[in-house]
């Protein structure tokens, strides 16, 4: 802008949360959306397709909400994975499985959110999938 000050109001950028629970080896789809600018994330197949190649933030979580349960989770670009993680409850009643990283995109490409073994929390907001433009 005049003052110097880097702007971006139209960087892709979004935030899902809320997911409904999906059965294990599937793909997290729809949630609630937080923010989704310039829609490049589908709430019908849980995907974020990149409008532009560049380097994107990406981080995920998904709740489970049993004692003595397991949930691993992947983030995956075009159908493999680039990043995994899980998370043990113990006799605690709720464990969360937390991912991030930066991934470089090709125009067009996409990522999506994996469940890949356990069982999460349905509905609830400490499961989330954001994805954001760095340049």
């Amino acid at each position: 802008d005049s003052i110097g000050a880097v702007t971006m109001p139209l960087q892709p950028s979004c935030l899902v949360k809320s997911f409904s629970a999906v059965q294990a080896n599937n793909f997290v789809t729809g949630g609630t959306v937080v923010h989704n600018v310039g829609s490049h994330y589908s709430t019908s197949t849980g995907k974020f397709t990149a409008p532009v190649a560049g380097r994107y933030f990406v981080s995920a979580s998904l709740l489970t909400s049993a004692s003595n349960a397991r949930v691993e989770i992947a983030v995956q670009k075009n159908g493999a994975t680039v990043i995994a993680g899980d998370e043990s409850t113990g006799s605690s009643p709720y464990g969360q499985a937390n991912l991030s990283t930066v991934v470089i995109l090709a125009a067009n490409e996409y990522l999506q959110v994996k469940l890949l073994l356990g069982t999460m929390h349905n509905g609830n907001p400490a499961s989330y999938f954001s994805v954001h433009l760095l340049g």
